[in-house]
């Protein structure tokens, strides 16, 4: 839909009657500059708050302003952006011809004027705006705000954030800077602003588990624990830390899925089934945002969409419906999480919610609060919507009559903001698409039709617009859509006076049915994708009809469809069976999959097979095969990482000539000093091992390892460093990169040729700065692995000694293990599984004494004989015995 053009209503005149004290100079430094004396008023021509964006006449973004700090009082000040609290005042511009828009947030119209500032020349504008969109009755809350000066990062200093939620009409603005408790009182005071919106105390409690609001607090009261890792105890500490009225905080998951700080992966929410089984998972939250920042992040399917979606991962719309779809009634909001004042704007998108005044001066925590709590509210980016389901309101149940209902939707939008579609969404499916017409009245949309509903179920509403709200609201990564989402209305169809949840509904179908396939295939054939979804879900055990379902689910044409009977199979385990095994195979190789959809079908597969489809994929197209969702993959790969490896003391060396350098040294100028021990992913951390051991920049670590192999065999090796590395395999340099680089596991995927019996593996890895590791994965299940070298530690190491005869004796346990197989007896002393470097294990203990090895036909004993290095004795003098 094409936008209509903007009624320019102002007043413009020339003027020199501004007397200089009253003239703010955002633009700072030297050169020529003119004065604009602007103000911005409502219909009833009293100034009001506003936002000023200034645009070059052919609409690039010009840099007009540097001076930040001009009227802190009235101005937030950014370099294309003014946001003042009084919506009046006189500023600097630089000379030139400019285009300025005037806005007020989406109820309110915007107004446009270019003008021509002339050097020590004034020019006066005054933006007339509308507050079109009736919102009686109705308060807009942003649950995400943060300021520079407690979050610490951003470019929001308190007194700008204040200035900057007036400007956009926002009537709530809950603060939560990260791990503090940020009180908005006495800055609002201190402005005069108290009219203007009402502050909450928030927190963004930001701890490994994830990032959630917790409203309202007590200002002075305890931060919970910043290491935070467990859902369950956190949210149990938060509920018990209400404000001084003894409301029970608001939980709100933020940015779910944005990754590295996303709660549903860290807690193994999984995207398809919407459970966890992590022992870190907890669903007592109130809400979360299924749109985040101006962008609205979540929104969109980060898997399939071809939008840019940032650093989301799969879809947090579809994660809400999930919920939903088991019974949780978690509420669907929307917030800006603005750190910034003009980069991402406070107030976009925003929720609505049912208040009991419309003076922002009279609304309460308590309704704040209860209002998400309830599922009461839309969240939106610019469209104001309204509806009823037999005239029951959001999170309200209502029985269904007849075997439908009776849907009534009003849809208001500012003249500025596009609408062209309402989709009716039904347990997460759009059963009708309702087109809105081409308009700019204020009222885009009334209607009333009957919606069909067959079992208990949900109905909300999404509301689209296909033109961008630029320049109001800048898209920086990609255009900024008009967009809203409704919390939905709880149908009892069966008239039993309560609400099952869409899996408990196909729970109870499928355990009624009788077991008659005609029956089974109406119901699936009258079911909608999320439905057809609920009915895998609820198929957990292994039988003829599960497998009936995985059949159809996996040919079904809805994507959703066939990824949920992906995880199905996956669950109980029929990925064997002939009629299913070859559609999955089909859907892994195919072509055209996106990563997602390959690496579900993937690990639904027999994991031998899956492995071996893995394999062929790394070698032909790499891990681009498998996208953001390598992680995945690892545990189908055949094989194991390399988890324990012997490692040198860091050498200087840096790039290609240091790698080569000391790959030339003789063995016994670089001896084996350490272990060194990788992450659960494989990944080794050799900077905290540099910073421990004294280098680690311009510096090389050798890493070592021993591969057993039953026979004469070529395997294939994952290799992955961080920077350069040299990787040599027995008398093979499989490997030589000289890049700086991060670490990718499987940047390398290289063939070896391993002998019958021990393989030396020499890994070279080379730091010229920053972050320092690196990775290897034996891509084959009869491969063993067993660290090497003599790990010296000083007398001086902090380990503990029973920890340090622990894992040696553990190394001397693995490199026996490994002898036996090679020679097929036990060795008959230490010296003798060490001989001529063959298993170089520690061989003294920490009190320098040697360890003993004894064996018998069928057994080997490893002795430690303490601190007095004699037999018997009491304490750090007490024998320690490993029997194998």
């Amino acid at each position: 839909m094409e936008m209509m053009p903007l009624t320019l209503l102002f007043s413009c005149f020339l003027s020199m009657a501004i007397s200089p004290q009253d003239v703010v100079d955002p633009v700072g430094g030297e050169g020529d500059r003119g004065i604009l004396s602007f103000r911005i008023e409502d219909q009833d021509g009293k100034a009001v708050p506003g936002r000023l964006t200034f645009r070059n006449t052919d609409g690039t973004t010009p840099k007009l302003f540097s001076n930040r700090h001009a009227n802190p009082q009235d101005l937030a000040i950014r370099a294309d952006v003014i946001c003042t609290l009084s919506g009046a005042g006189s500023i600097t511009m630089p000379t030139g011809n400019w285009q300025i828009y005037a806005s007020r947030g989406p109820e309110w119209s915007i107004q446009k004027h270019q003008v021509s500032i002339e050097n020590d020349q004034t020019i006066s504008v005054t933006f007339s705006l509308e507050h079109q969109v009736d919102t009686r009755g109705w308060a807009a809350a942003d649950y995400h705000l943060h300021t520079l000066t407690h979050s610490g990062h951003g470019d929001s200093n308190m007194p700008e954030r204040i200035i900057s939620i007036a400007s956009e009409a926002l009537e709530v603005g809950v603060a939560t800077d990260h791990n503090i408790h940020t009180d908005y009182t006495d800055i609002i005071s201190q402005l005069g602003a108290q009219d203007q919106f009402q502050g909450i105390v928030g927190n963004e409690i930001s701890v490994p588990l994830g990032h959630f609001n917790a409203f309202p607090l007590v200002p002075w009261a305890d931060v919970l624990d910043r290491n935070a890792s467990d859902g369950p105890t956190l949210f149990r500490a938060v509920r018990a830390n209400g404000d001084s009225s003894g409301i029970v905080p608001v939980i709100q998951v933020n940015h779910p899925r944005w990754d590295g700080i996303d709660y549903f992966r860290v807690a193994g929410l999984d995207p398809l089934t919407g459970q966890s089984v992590e022992k870190n998972w907890s669903v007592d939250f109130d809400s979360v945002e299924i749109f985040n920042e101006n962008a609205g992040w979540g929104y969109y399917d980060a898997d399939s969409t071809d939008k840019q979606v940032g650093s989301s991962r799969h879809w947090v719309l579809q994660d809400w419906h999930n919920l939903l779809n088991h019974g949780a009634r978690i509420t669907a909001v929307g917030n800006s999480d603005s750190h910034t004042v003009s980069s991402n704007l406070a107030g976009w998108p925003r929720n609505y919610f049912p208040s009991s005044s419309d003076l922002p001066a009279e609304i309460t925590a308590q309704e704040v609060c209860d209002t998400v709590k309830e599922g009461q509210i839309f969240t939106t980016l610019g469209p104001f919507v309204t509806f009823t389901v037999d005239g029951a309101s959001m999170g309200s149940m209502v029985t269904a009559k007849r075997a439908a209902v009776v849907l009534k939707t009003k849809v208001q939008a500012a003249d500025w903001i596009d609408v062209d579609r309402v989709l009716v969404i039904v347990d997460g499916d759009i059963v009708e698409t309702i087109p809105v017409v081409q308009s700019r009245e204020i009222v885009r949309l009334i209607d009333s039709r009957k919606i069909p509903i067959r079992t208990d179920g949900w109905i909300s509403l999404r509301v689209e617009g296909d033109d961008s709200l630029d320049p109001i609201v800048p898209g920086n990564k990609r255009p900024i859509l008009p967009i809203a989402v409704t919390n939905p209305v709880f149908v009892d169809a069966d008239g039993d006076g309560k609400y099952t949840p869409p899996v408990e509904v196909a729970r109870e179908w499928l355990e009624s049915y009788g077991g008659d396939e005609i029956a089974l295939h109406a119901e699936w054939q009258a079911r909608q994708p999320n439905q057809r979804a609920a009915m895998l879900l609820a198929s957990t055990v292994d039988s003829t009809t599960s497998r009936t379902l995985a059949r159809w689910g996996i040919h079904d044409p809805a994507r959703l469809v066939q990824l949920t009977a992906c995880r199905m199979i996956e669950g109980i385990g029929c990925g064997n069976d002939e009629k299913i095994h070859a559609r999955l195979v089909s859907m892994a190789t195919n072509a055209d999959a996106d990563p997602w959809q390959r690496v579900v079908a993937l690990r639904a597969l027999p994991r031998q097979d899956a492995g071996d489809f893995i394999a062929d994929m790394l070698r032909n197209s790499g891990m681009k095969a498998f996208g953001s969702h390598s992680a995945q993959i690892t545990r189908l790969l055949p094989g194991q990482w390399v988890m324990k490896w012997s490692a040198t003391d860091p050498f200087p060396g840096h790039g290609e000539s240091g790698l080569r350098k000391i790959l030339a040294m003789p063995s016994s100028e670089r001896p084996i000093m350490r272990e060194v021990l990788a992450a659960e992913s494989g990944i080794v951390n050799l900077q905290k091992y540099g910073s421990e051991h004294g280098l680690n920049e311009n510096c090389v670590v050798v890493l070592q390892c021993v591969l057993y192999s039953p026979d004469d065999r070529e395997v294939t090796i994952a290799v992955g460093s961080d920077d350069g590395c040299i990787v040599k395999v027995g008398n093979q340099i499989l490997v030589e990169d000289f890049a700086q680089q991060g670490v990718d596991p499987m940047r390398h995927l290289v063939r070896a040729s391993l002998q019958r019996g021990s393989n030396s593996v020499e890994f070279l890895v080379e730091n010229g700065g920053g972050a320092y590791g690196a990775s290897m994965r034996i891509l084959d299940d009869e491969v063993r692995i067993a660290q090497v070298g003599a790990p010296q530690r000083s007398q001086s190491s902090r380990i503990d000694p029973r920890q340090r005869i622990t894992s040696d004796m553990a190394g001397i346990g693995a490199a026996a293990q490994l002898y036996f197989l090679d020679e097929g007896h036990w060795p008959r002393s230490l010296s003798e599984l060490m001989g001529e470097g063959r298993f170089p294990v520690p061989d003294v203990d920490p009190w320098g004494n040697q360890y003993l090895l004894q064996s018998s036909s069928t057994r080997f004993t490893i002795l430690c004989l303490g601190a007095d290095g004699s037999e018997g004795g009491d304490g750090i003098n007490a024998d320690i015995v490993s029997q194998h």
